[in-house]
């Protein structure tokens, strides 16, 4: 063929018969992509016969490369993907971290570690003494968050060792880029390390792939016998970036957006990403140990943890929903500074009696439609009554607008001579498993801490007394305001105190911290959990509506602010 040209860039051609043009790389004896070792469909025109042995050969084929990575038939790394995969308009693809089987969306949880899938853009191109990039996603599958993610990145394609860490959310996942500029080609392995916290525990986890650094070349011929080569030395991600970046020349000659190397490295810098799984393979010796470590520093300096920061309902008003047998109990939650009583619904206690019933409405409208008011004042609590129809009585002794102060030995609170609240008051410096949280949070606490700590309220339980009480076959509603902690357990220095469910005497607390309510663990022996997150001693989740809280046998909801009877 001397004195010929190239049919898609016109340039002269070399040789007497030449496999590829020089200039762009165009296969002139095949219009077909073909590569020397990745075996192709057989033509569909062909005769019945000649079908089946193309098919026969073909299978055959492909059972000797899937062989080549390691012995196993149908191996997803031994085939290239299909030209038509790779171009500007596909979309994304997954390749399974297990022989023969696809990855399907709903199935990708089963090809990861806790959740956590670790995957690599195989649309990027390496070339010695030129600047790439290491693009990197790790996802988090599951519906539980990590607290802590420690990531170590290193091999000799970086020739260095990069090192992050974050937290990560349920369903979420973290793009890091980093910049590689390897001096020499051939097959550069990349090595991972991802230490992976929730709770108390440590799991450890560690990856490895290879990828394909070219040759400093202008040819486009040069590059693909490169990439042939190395696919024949290389398994798994190396395997899959050279088949990748053969697939990739071909079409863009094919579609003519080539001609030599510098269009190729920058129409590589247009392909979407292609990120594919590279398997995390669990370290038990390395998670046991970190996770005994772990567990020492948190006993030694008995700091708090906040999980899962980002979530969390921003509220200052909520309710405790229990639920047993035929039976409800409503425990409403107020971090407010100042607390509105009455039978009007837009007080923040309403305060009719219920069900509605005619003797109940009659009883009801003994109460003033704006009754009384408890207002934080600087470490003390007061209640006021300016000018109710049947009056307030705090222990037996009149309310007026002038106020009386909330004590230690403060039993009763009676509105219009018809609702009786038993008054259980708790404040003064907090029990010793709480306090300390200003590390562990982060943001301001909010106004009421500063009113009340340290030596005010934390906390003040109102409980109804026959209407809607303990006994009351309709339901049990009380009313707790939180002004810094809540504990909840069966002993007398819990405002939410529950004798029957086998919590211990401090189990533990709700905070309500920079507008939002946190649920803490006080007892690291018990278990504290919400919706399927365990909490360890000491840690805090913040809460969001909608949230199963169980605490030993207690399981409750909590939900926006609701009363019996008044809403819904």
């Amino acid at each position: 063929m001397p004195g010929s040209v190239c049919p898609q860039c016109g340039a002269l051609l070399q040789g007497d018969r030449p496999r590829f043009c020089d200039q762009c790389g165009h296969n002139l004896l095949d219009p077909a992509p073909k590569t020397d070792d990745v075996p192709q469909p057989a033509v569909s025109a062909a005769p019945e016969t000649e079908r089946a042995g193309d098919a026969l050969q073909e299978s055959s084929a492909d059972t000797q490369a899937s062989a080549g990575l390691g012995g196993k038939p149908n191996e997803p790394d031994a085939k290239a993907p299909p030209p038509t995969a790779i171009t500007e308009q596909r979309t994304k693809t997954v390749v399974s971290s297990e022989p023969g089987r696809k990855d399907h969306p709903d199935k990708r949880k089963e090809s990861t570690s806790r959740g956590l899938a670790l995957s690599i853009n195989m649309n990027q191109f390496y070339m010695a003494g030129f600047s790439g990039v290491l693009d990197l996603k790790l996802e988090n599958l599951s519906q539980t968050g990590f607290d802590l993610l420690e990531v170590e990145v290193a091999g000799n394609l970086l020739n260095r060792a990069e090192c992050w860490a974050c937290a990560l959310d349920a369903c979420d996942h973290v793009h890091k880029r980093h910049p590689a500029q390897p001096p020499d080609p051939g097959v550069k392995m990349v090595t991972f390390r991802v230490n992976a916290q929730q709770g108390d525990s440590v799991y450890s986890y560690w990856a490895e792939g290879d990828l394909l650094v070219f040759e400093n070349t202008q040819n486009l011929h040069e590059v693909k016998l490169q990439a042939d080569n190395m696919v024949n030395v290389s398994a798994g991600t190396g395997k899959q970036m050279g088949n990748s970046v053969n697939n990739n020349i071909n079409i863009m000659v094919d579609q003519g957006k080539i001609r030599n190397v510098n269009d190729l490295m920058l129409e590589y810098r247009k392909l979407p990403p292609d990120f594919q799984i590279v398997p995390l393979r669990f370290d038990p010796r390395q998670s046991k140990e970190l996770t005994q470590a772990l567990r020492h520093k948190l006993e030694a300096t008995g700091a708090k943890r906040l999980v899962e920061p980002a979530r969390g309902s921003p509220t200052d008003s909520a309710s405790l929903c229990i639920k047993a047998k035929d039976k409800t109990t409503n425990i409403l939650l107020l971090a407010k500074p100042c607390v509105t009583l009455g039978k009007n619904r837009r007080n923040d206690i309403v305060t009719r009696l219920a069900p509605r019933s005619a003797q109940n409405d009659a009883l009801s409208n003994q109460m003033s439609r704006d009754h009384c008011r408890i207002e934080l004042r600087q470490g003390g609590l007061i209640v006021l009554d300016e000018g109710s129809v049947n009056g307030t009585t705090l222990d037996g002794q009149k309310v007026d607008a002038g106020g009386r102060l909330i004590q230690d030995q403060t039993k009763d609170l009676v509105l219009g001579e018809v609702l009786s609240l038993s008054v259980r008051y708790m404040g003064g410096h907090l029990p010793q498993p709480c306090g300390g949280y200003n590390d562990a949070m982060g943001d301001a606490p909010g106004e009421m801490w500063e009113l009340a700590d340290p030596a005010g309220p934390a906390a003040l339980l109102l409980e109804r007394a026959g209407n809607l009480g303990a006994d009351d076959e309709n339901g049990c509603e009380s009313y707790c305001l939180v002004y810094r902690v809540a504990v909840i357990g069966c002993g007398e220095d819990c405002a939410i105190r529950i004798c029957d469910r086998g919590l211990e005497p401090l189990q533990a607390a709700l905070v309500h911290w920079g507008g939002r309510f946190f649920l803490e663990n006080l007892a690291p022996a018990a278990e504290v959990k919400v919706n399927d997150r365990k909490l360890a001693g000491r840690e805090l989740i913040p809460l969001s509506f909608g949230d199963r809280i169980q605490i030993a046998r207690l399981d409750m909801q909590f939900v926006q602010r609701c009363q019996l009877f008044v809403d819904g």
